[in-house]
């Protein structure tokens, strides 16, 4: 019961940044409507108010039943594709990194997920997220097989499925209202 001033307001504002580290919960989009709710009337300042229902709001745009953001992305020869462009297919967004170890161990289930669903209208994505040239550079020749740390994961074969990147890794633009902060995702 904190009365309401700016540091309040700060408060409130920089607790939404820490957000999406609970997005893969079942309850944070009902949990987040609540607490929007609860603070609204919580502000000293409108201007505070609304930005926070407009941080508030890019996290509601995340929720299940809202269209996915749209994204262009490069794939390994360079060619770009939109999300967009599998509208009314089942998408499958796996946000990782070649230098995410994580990533790399779930690599199995991701490939047993794709058998699972062969033949069936199911799209694999897999979003890389790479810095730099280089990092790119290694990307390629990850889901190229060739990896030489980490190739048997995938046999020494490619990397089944479609592949983007995304450069500047969670930094980049395109991705950025997925409010990802952390690989895998």
């Amino acid at each position: 019961n904190m009365p309401d001033c700016f540091w309040k307001d700060l408060m409130i504002l920089s607790s939404t940044y820490d957000y999406s580290m609970e997005m893969s919960t079942d309850t944070f989009f009902d949990s987040l409507k609540m607490i929007c709710n609860k603070f609204n009337t919580s502000f000293s300042s409108v201007d505070n108010k609304n930005l926070y229902n407009e941080m508030a709001k890019s996290f509601l745009n995340l929720a299940p039943g809202q269209p996915a953001p749209d994204f262009k992305l490069p794939d390994s020869l360079g060619i770009e594709h939109s999300l967009s462009d599998y509208l009314g297919k089942v998408v499958y967004i796996d946000f990782w990194g070649t230098w995410c170890y994580p990533c790399i161990q779930e690599i199995p289930d991701a490939l047993k997920l794709q058998q699972e669903f062969e033949g069936k209208p199911v799209v694999f994505m897999y979003v890389a997220m790479e810095y730099d040239e280089d990092d790119i550079a290694n990307w390629k020749n990850f889901i190229a097989g060739k990896d030489k740390r980490f190739g048997e994961i995938l046999n020494h074969e490619p990397f089944k499925g479609l592949h983007l990147v995304a450069d500047k890794q969670t930094r980049n633009p395109k991705i950025a209202p997925y409010k990802i902060r952390y690989a895998p995702t």
